[in-house]
């Protein structure tokens, strides 16, 4: 073998090219002969492990960041084994520089290289792991600097709550001795002052606040207190809304409250309520059961059971038992039945057929002022006024408990003689009193609140001893007068309040007769 082939067989080994044994001997044989091809071998060796050095530590490197090499043969191995073949001839070389040369060169066994390409593996497992463990101190690292910041701010979170606390102990000891110091001196004495829930618009006859004091117009009556009237007495209650109660003669109402609603107990008799619009249902409790109103207009009465009659609006009507009905305008029911039916047209009518002859009309009401207002009598089954006292109105009172706020009056009169100065109707409500009659003196239909003062007037004439036909007809505030079926007098009273009652009324000499007297609901 010649010196370029034995220099080309060696750098193919160094590059990890498979040499035969034949080829490897003829190689070691060259090389033992030819001095410059065995200092060319010695160069080559040198410069290849250095190459093999720079090419593992860049390797090594690259291992940190580089994804996991796939299991396999590694790339070393090629190297290795011409490593080991380069080895024992440079090995073989330098004996001969001292020793007595071999005979033959020894090639590496297989044992050899299958141990060294183990040792090479290991070597590469442990570099690895040196890596990985340099990664995770550098990690052990980062976070314990980071759990040294969190530890060092709950410290510091901790020590400001500590001041804070004992500041805040020093401050409640502090006011602590000042509320121990307030103890010790006395208040000065506040007056108590009530809060009125409603006030007492209108007394008539006798009533009693929580059965202790008499009842009074302009009264408070303050929330949890009750109120009773005599026996044809009456009483009307205002609310700041504009709410009024009527209290009916013979009637107790318990507990008037007006916070958070109104509310209050009838234990017996009659109330008429005008109940403004209510933010919560006004409740009427009574023996048996409960009204709830919103706004609205009704009539309660409790005796041996309760009946509710609604005039405007809707009222929902329980009894004990829960049980329950909505009532609506011109409906009744009683707590018994919880059934709505229609309110009756006729409020109250008399022909006078059943009252005995020459005595007062049966069922009808006296004035209990002391005035000699009560000359009337039944006679030929009509209400006649024979001998009236001079100069005195003689009133005969409708019983009607609860007028409806829309009616019709009608009735018959007659004028029995020329001295009959005026007959007609005397309206009682809670503020005015107006008469609406026929001046028999001025020959007018007149109607003016009491002193006289006229509100208006119509001319007409009406010839004693002739019966006409009246029909009086009230709507809130709106009256209207006819006769014979014809109107004759349209008024709207400014201050009129709610009808409380009304009479039949009388004045001269003569006297007026009345007969078919009829109260109708409109």
């Amino acid at each position: 073998m010649n010196c370029p082939d034995a220099l080309a067989g060696l750098g193919g080994a160094l590059d990890g090219d498979a040499l035969s044994e034949a080829v490897e001997q003829e190689i070691a044989d060259h090389l033992e002969g030819c001095e410059s091809c065995a200092r060319s071998a010695r160069e080559l060796s040198g410069v290849h492990r250095l190459l093999l050095e720079q090419k593992a530590d860049a390797l090594t490197a690259r291992r940190r960041f580089a994804r996991p090499r796939p299991a396999g043969p590694s790339m070393w191995v090629p190297a290795i084994v011409a490593a080991g073949f380069l080895a024992a001839v440079i090995a073989l070389l330098t004996s001969t520089a001292s020793d007595p040369p071999p005979t033959k060169i020894v090639r590496p066994t297989p044992e050899f290289r299958k141990a060294e390409v183990h040792r090479v593996r290991v070597e590469e497992a442990r570099r690895e792991a040196e890596d990985r463990v340099d990664e995770l101190r550098k990690r052990e690292q980062d976070r314990r600097k980071e759990t040294d910041d969190a530890f060092a701010e709950i410290v510091r979170q901790r020590k400001a709550e500590e001041g804070r606390l004992a500041k805040l102990k020093v401050e409640e000891e502090a006011a602590r001795q000042e509320s121990q110091k307030a103890l010790l001196v006395p208040a000065p004495a506040r007056p108590m002052t009530r809060v009125a829930a409603l006030r007492v618009a209108r007394v008539d006859g006798k009533a009693f606040l929580s059965g202790r004091r008499e009842c009074r117009e302009g009264d408070d009556v303050a929330g949890g207190e009750s109120i009773e009237t005599a026996s044809r007495s009456s009483v009307v209650l205002a609310y700041p809304d504009g709410t009024r109660l009527d209290v009916g003669p013979d009637t107790e109402l318990r507990d008037l409250k007006e916070t958070p609603a109104k509310q209050f107990e009838i234990r017996r008799g009659s109330v008429w309520a005008d109940v403004a619009k209510q933010p919560q249902p006004m409740r009427i409790l009574s023996p048996h059961g409960e009204a709830k109103v919103l706004g609205t207009t009704l009539r309660l009465r409790v005796d041996a059971g309760t009946r509710l009659e609604v005039e405007e609006g809707k009222v929902e009507l329980r009894n004990l038992a829960g049980k329950r009905v909505e009532v609506a305008s011109g409906q009744y029911a009683t707590g018994e039945e919880l059934i709505a039916h229609p309110l009756p047209s006729l409020v109250f009518g008399d022909t006078f057929d059943g009252s005995p002859a020459n005595e007062w009309p049966s069922g009808w009401l006296k004035h209990s002022d002391g005035l000699p207002r009560s000359g009337f009598v039944v006679q030929d089954k009509v209400l006649a006024c024979p001998k009236p006292p001079a100069r005195t109105t003689q009133h005969a009172i409708f019983p009607v408990d609860v007028w409806p706020s829309k009616f019709t009056l009608t009735y018959r009169m007659k004028l029995t003689g020329s001295r009959t100065d005026r007959a007609g109707v005397e309206i009682d409500d809670d503020r005015q009193d107006p008469s609406l009659e026929y001046d028999a003196v001025a020959g007018v239909v007149r109607v003016d609140w009491p002193r006289g003062k006229v509100l208006k007037q119509v001319p007409y004439r009406i010839a004693p001893g002739t019966w006409t036909d009246w029909s009086i007809g009230v709507d809130g505030r709106q009256v209207r007068i006819s006769i014979d079926r014809k109107p004759v007098l349209d008024l709207e009273l400014a201050d009129f309040g709610r009808v409380r009652g009304a009479s039949l009324v009388s004045r001269g000499a003569d006297g007026a007769q009345f007969d078919d007297v009829k109260v109708l609901r409109r």
